[in-house]
């Protein structure tokens, strides 16, 4: 038997080889087509480098299948996502070539829940059914159903699941049920309401078996089917989670009956309103049960176990460079106390012994190869959040810089963050990892005499700000700045530190500082009174009086 899947490598997908792998003989040929390896010891998976759009390449393969689960899609929703590229036209041409094919036994297609939706007149009194009016709403929605359209229409042995909410272990971050994870553990307010939505549910394990079901299985050829084991509320969903959590089931404040007016009113709301309110996605196939034999599923009590686990929230990494001194260190023992799991890393380690739960990395920012080796320790780790830290500087004119101290200023505080974050994009990206950049408040002012430091710290915050945009779909990116912090920093700078360090801010007033922008989602802090007082200042000073009077200032008090 040949078999061949799209999408192998995706939350669904990689479930569905497991079982697979289980289900079929030794001699079975898989062929996985996959745009990154996946490293099987399995001599039965054979992986095809490539993409959706380049499908039409392993026509041979395709012909020589029995089977063909097509599972690839992209379901990430946004307007400006091109659904019809890969969900549609990719599974048009899919079909086309395997009309040729005289060994298809069947082609088995994910669609989702979302290719039906609901219609305007629905008062989502009842479930969706089979024989529901599909009304696509989204655009991926729209793509699925002309993928699922354009199947039947060919005559080919076809089975078609769609899948409500399917959840489990390593869902995507931004994935729904992963999604109300990581909002009930940060408290979120939301999650203290009974929103009385039900939506339907599948388990990872039980929808990856379902599809293995459709191998030798004629009853189920030229069916379609919602893909659906159990229906909870949104408020349940939140309180299981809660308990979970938390060891108990919270009390939540319940909502004033009005869903018959959403009912009325929800072909003009946006869905996730509508979702919270009746069942609009809630979906019933007891033919679905039947012919697949889902006598025993995971219920979502159980199986959220499995997205908590993995949720970034309790599984992520936090990364603190220049962990040994300073605000990092202080930052570092912030966290090993409130339980999170931590990676410290700076070119002396002498005082992270203590820290005996995290990963210690011992690595010089300044050098390109060892910021490679961080990326490299840090493969396959979930990351939570990122806080560049580290930042050297030296006091003096310019003339009296070596060639080494400047070229390190600039690697360690300007190119190490940019570089560290570049090479770890997609781990911050997929992950939604929150992204701090320590910069300073000497970032907005020329300081003369420590030139270097601050157009460094010039550079990063306004980097960080830029990232900020950039990456506003997926990621908070902070740029914090702080005023002078009671450090290691300025006896190794070479800065006087007056009154004894008097007037300068505790590195764990900074670290508590940090972790609270962390959580309240902040994108730009500058701290300390004084200093926010001086800028202000400044800013009404005409830039060369401004040069003269940071100068004079630094020159005679530091």
């Amino acid at each position: 038997m040949n078999i061949f899947v799209t999408g192998a490598s995706g939350f669904i997908g990689r479930q569905f080889l497991s079982e697979l792998l289980v289900k079929v003989a030794p001699g079975c040929c898989i062929w996985v087509l996959v745009r990154s390896p996946l490293n099987y010891a399995d001599t039965r998976i054979k992986e095809l480098q490539g993409d959706l759009k380049a499908i039409a390449s392993f026509r041979k393969e395709l012909l020589e299948s029995d089977y063909v689960f097509h599972l690839a899609a992209n379901a990430t929703l946004g307007s400006d996502n091109n659904y019809n590229e890969v969900n549609y036209l990719p599974t048009a041409e899919l079909v086309e070539l395997l009309r040729s094919s005289n060994r298809l036994c069947n082609l088995v297609f994910t669609s989702t829940i979302g290719a039906v939706d609901r219609a305007p007149q629905d008062d989502c009194r009842s479930p969706l059914t089979i024989q529901s009016v599909a009304n696509p709403r989204s655009h991926y929605g729209e793509s699925k159903l002309k993928a699922e359209r354009y199947i039947r229409e060919s005559g080919l042995p076809a089975t078609i699941i769609r899948p409500t909410w399917v959840y489990g272990s390593d869902m995507r971050t931004a994935s729904h049920i992963n999604r109300f994870v990581s909002m009930v553990y940060d408290n979120h307010p939301v999650t203290h309401f009974a929103f009385p939505g039900k939506v339907s549910l599948i388990h990872v394990r039980d929808l990856a078996q379902s599809l293995v079901l459709c191998i030798n299985n004629q009853s189920v050829i030229g069916r379609t089917y919602f893909a659906e084991t159990e229906a909870l509320s949104i408020g349940d969903i939140f309180a299981v989670i809660a308990e979970k959590l938390r060891g108990k089931r919270p009390v939540q404040i319940p909502i004033p009956s009005i869903s018959s007016i959403i009912a009325r009113l929800h072909a003009m709301l946006p869905l996730n309103i509508s979702n919270l309110f009746v069942g609009y996605l809630w979906a019933n196939d007891t033919a679905f049960r039947a012919d697949f034999d889902v006598s025993s599923p995971v219920l979502f009590a159980d199986g959220v176990k499995d997205v908590i686990r993995s949720n970034i929230r309790t599984a992520g990494r936090w990364v603190i460079t220049g962990a040994n001194s300073g605000i990092g260190f202080a930052l570092a023992n912030k966290l090993a106390a409130s339980g999170k799991k931590i990676v410290l890393i700076d070119k002396d380690t002498d005082n992270l012994s203590q820290f005996s739960n995290a990963t210690i990395i011992r690595a010089d920012l300044s050098i390109k190869s060892e910021i490679d080796g961080i990326c490299r320790a840090l493969s396959g780790v979930k990351i939570a959040c990122l806080v560049n830290n580290a930042g050297i500087g030296v006091r003096g004119p310019i003339r009296e810089t070596s060639t080494d101290a400047i070229t390190r200023i600039v690697a360690v505080n300007a190119l190490a963050p940019v570089l560290l974050t570049r090479k770890l994009i997609e781990n911050l990206v997929t992950n939604e990892a929150v992204i701090v950049n320590v910069a300073s408040s000497i970032a907005y002012n020329p300081l003369p005499f420590m030139s270097l430091y601050s157009s460094t710290k010039a550079f990063i915050s306004n980097w960080s700000e830029s990232l900020t945009y950039e990456l506003r779909k997926t990621n908070t990116v902070i740029t914090f700045s702080p005023s002078g912090t009671m450090t290691g920093f300025q006896q190794s700078a070479g800065v006087k530190v007056m009154n004894r360090g008097k007037g300068l801010l505790a590195p764990e007033y900074v670290a508590e500082r940090i972790h609270n922008a962390i959580h309240r989602r902040k994108r730009v802090v500058i701290l300390g009174l004084p200093t926010k007082v001086l800028l202000f200042v400044s800013k009404l000073l005409p830039r060369s009086l401004n040069i003269s009077l940071w100068g004079t200032l630094f020159e005679k008090y530091r």
